[in-house]
């Protein structure tokens, strides 16, 4: 599968413009785009965005991401995992294995995902992606 899972670091920096990884973040989406990447993410790592959204830009801002992820969604261009007991279970093994690190559930529920589809990289800024064994998507990258 031509995926990538798309981590709420990513979304954060496509979507906030004031974002000191925005432009980076807007090329390598743009890259991803004209290879016809299919984008994953999980509905965990929407709750974590939207959370984030809310808090740090309020209300319209956090409705309007849904919005957008919506239209991608409808489009074909994203595909929303759910996380289900199966992906915890594994994360819960993930978080005992790196426990010497602050790697969230969210983020080993991520990678659960990311192995279960055979998935070898992400977009985003999260370092515990690589520390799992994941190579992060950039603008020059190729897949």
């Amino acid at each position: 599968m031509n995926g990538v899972l798309i981590d709420t670091s990513f979304w954060f920096a496509l979507t906030v413009a004031s974002d000191a990884k925005h432009q980076q973040a807007s090329q390598t989406a743009r890259t991803m785009q004209k290879r016809g990447d299919l984008w994953l993410t999980t509905t965990m790592i929407l709750a974590e965005m939207h959370r984030l959204v809310l808090y740090k830009l309020g209300t319209w801002a956090g409705n309007r991401f849904l919005v957008q992820i919506a239209s991608q969604t409808e489009a074909g261009f994203l595909e929303v995992v759910a996380i289900g007991w199966e992906h915890i279970s594994l994360a819960r093994t993930l978080l005992s294995k790196y426990s010497d690190h602050a790697l969230s559930l969210t983020d080993a529920c991520s990678a659960a995902v990311m192995r279960e589809l055979n998935l070898e990289k992400f977009a985003g800024y999260d370092e515990h992606f690589q520390l799992l064994g994941f190579a992060q998507v950039a603008a020059s990258n190729s897949l």
